[in-house]
């Protein structure tokens, strides 16, 4: 009876915990899925928004690359990476344009770990997830590719751009999580890497957290690289962006002193740019396919 009690009184002890766990992980996994695509809704939006772009996948040692890609072999690849934690379908939009279809091949991956190339775990280098990534154009060395990177998928872009300069004609990176003493970690932060939290968490966001912890070690590894890159650049950087601070683009800017480049800061957009925006960003695409910068 005795021990019976004692174990009876140590679950109770620990019940508040545990329904404080609950109570985190709940609306944690629910902002997520919030922006999560099953194939149900993605064959959805592509019954109004074109034909689907079609699955492409790689295995590179214990890693399976995923992209979709759409357009003709002849035309400039176009590629997207995302941010964290993200899918190729952040840029579903982009990939269904007519008049990006006219000048590119528009191509979107999903970064190592993440949707359909989970298959391999996480990776939380820069410089790895770009070499893989770079399997998708580093074997056809005429193709000019054009890199668009969101967030976190823009200091990766930039190592490409950085590392394939013969290749890479133009690079456009949107609110770019680059500088590592701005680093933003919120009051949950900690939370999401306690055992219990993360058992309860899609994977994609442990994932993303595992690189959030990974990111200033990461940027500053990386900061060779931006004087490395040479090709004309759009810089866009919304003023209501609360998960990239703005001074992300200044300091991106202060670094490129080798590539031609244009910053724009849009004080009434957030951190999704392409989707806030994407006139503006379709309009700088297309002008960068011709080497504009305007």
């Amino acid at each position: 009876m005795i021990s019976l009690f004692s174990h009876r009184s140590a679950f109770y002890s620990y019940l508040p915990f545990w329904v404080m766990v609950l109570m985190l992980s709940v609306p944690l996994g629910g902002c997520f899925r919030k922006y999560r695509m099953t194939e149900k809704d993605i064959d959805a939006y592509y019954q109004t928004h074109g034909p689907r772009p079609q699955s492409h996948f790689l295995k590179i040692g214990k890693h399976r690359l995923h992209w979709v890609q759409t357009g003709p072999d002849s035309l400039p690849l176009l590629l997207m990476i995302h941010g964290a934690p993200g899918a190729w379908y952040g840029y579903k939009n982009l990939m269904s344009d007519p008049a990006l279809h006219s000048q590119y091949t528009l191509a979107s991956v999903d970064r190592p770990g993440y949707n359909l190339s989970q298959k391999g775990g996480k990776v939380l280098s820069i410089e790895a997830q770009g070499e893989l990534i770079a399997a998708i154009f580093r074997s056809d060395t005429v193709r000019p590719v054009f890199l668009l990177g969101r967030s976190y998928g823009a200091p990766i872009a930039a190592y490409l751009a950085a590392r394939f300069p013969k290749q890479v004609k133009g690079l456009m990176l949107v609110a770019p999580a680059a500088d590592p003493d701005l680093e933003r970690f919120w009051w949950f932060s900690p939370l999401v890497q306690y055992p219990p939290v993360r058992w309860l968490l899609p994977l994609p966001v442990r994932t993303a957290s595992s690189e959030k912890y990974a990111h200033r070690r990461q940027l500053r590894n990386l900061q060779p690289c931006w004087g490395a890159i040479t090709c004309p650049t759009h810089i866009l950087q919304g003023g209501k962006d609360f998960i990239v601070h703005p001074a992300n683009s200044c300091y991106v800017d202060s670094l490129m002193v080798s590539a031609p480049r244009l910053h724009r800061f849009l004080p009434s957009n957030g951190h999704l740019i392409t989707v806030e925006n994407p006139g503006l960003v379709k309009e700088l695409l297309l002008g960068l396919r011709k080497g504009e910068l305007n």
